[in-house]
């Protein structure tokens, strides 16, 4: 497996916090080893990571600041598509930036929290006046460059001429196509922020219920037993539910059109409830705990292996 790196500067932000999210590394198999032991190899400037409870609260701060940079360029993307979709001359085709607009605004973006957050982004760009025409002050140094080029073949570049309609409508386009692409990134980075969210509250519950009742169906949940979540998207419901929901390769939440499978349901007893009081030093978690115990019980005499 091979990591695909961009080289064009317009996804430099975007290349970053991906390469951010996979510890900075060269390969795939270098990143699944890092994110395997990220306990011990990632975070290692944070003080409040001493233990699992605590590292999970660490990994919502880092993407909770991944999704905050990623919300400030497709921002700013977008004030820059508006401005050249204003300078356009108003024509009866439908381009690529008026289509991305209604399917936003219609259908969405396939997660209703990310859909919310965009379509706040693009009224925000909307209420934000163009910036004024430049009048070209710089004629007097495109004349210089006539000069100069007069001397060797008497061309003249045209870097100093205006841009065509033609122009402008394809750089609206790639500029388009860049929105897509930080439409994607935001939509999977609210995600995953949903997702470790949700785990963070179930561990640290305590016997408080994040949920009391099923949004899909409205049944009463009175455990932590009876609660499940998707691991593709970080939602939340019933065991029966999201089991159902996922067995047809969808989640059962509306506005969310994520592609899940029934592995991707977790049930919340299976996460364990985390001591916070006493988890001190380099505590990995219950399951661990659970394991190095059964550990302890095994005759030395045994041959074992733990994957």
């Amino acid at each position: 497996m091979v990591l695909k790196k961009s080289k064009l500067k317009s996804e430099s932000d975007r290349d970053k916090r991906l390469q951010e999210s996979l510890g900075q590394s060269e390969s795939a198999e270098e990143a699944l080893l890092k994110r395997c032991s990220h306990f011990d190899l990632d975070f290692t400037a944070h003080t409040n990571s001493e233990n699992a409870p605590k590292q999970c609260d660490v990994i919502v701060e880092e993407r909770t600041k991944q999704l905050r940079e990623c919300k400030a360029e497709l921002h700013s993307v977008l004030q820059e598509a508006h401005c050249l979709y204003k300078s356009l001359p108003k024509s009866e085709e439908e381009n690529h930036y008026e289509r991305w607009l209604r399917v936003t605004k219609t259908t969405g973006v396939g997660d209703a929290d990310a859909t919310e957050q965009i379509r706040a982004l693009v009224e925000a760009c909307a209420k934000t006046p163009p910036p004024p025409k430049r009048t070209s002050p710089k004629k007097p140094k495109a004349k210089k460059k006539r000069v100069e080029s007069d001397d060797e073949d008497g061309g003249d570049d045209g870097d100093d001429k205006p841009k065509t309609a033609a122009d402008l409508v394809w750089d609206l386009r790639e500029k388009t196509h860049r929105i897509r692409r930080l439409e994607k990134e935001l939509v999977g980075r609210v995600r995953s922020l949903r997702y470790f969210e949700g785990v963070r509250d179930l561990q640290k519950s305590k016997g408080v219920l994040p949920i009391h009742t099923c949004p899909v169906c409205s049944r009463p949940i009175n455990s932590l037993a009876d609660i499940s979540i998707l691991s593709s998207c970080g939602h939340m419901a019933c065991h029966e539910c999201l089991s159902t929901a996922a067995g047809d390769e969808s989640c059962p939440i509306d506005g969310c059109r994520v592609a899940a499978v029934t592995s991707s349901v977790i049930k919340a007893s299976t996460l364990g409830e985390e001591d916070t009081d006493s988890a001190k030093g380099r505590h990995f978690g219950i399951k661990l705990e659970e394991v190095m115990k059964l550990i302890q019980y095994i005759p030395l005499s045994y041959r074992w292996l733990i994957l």
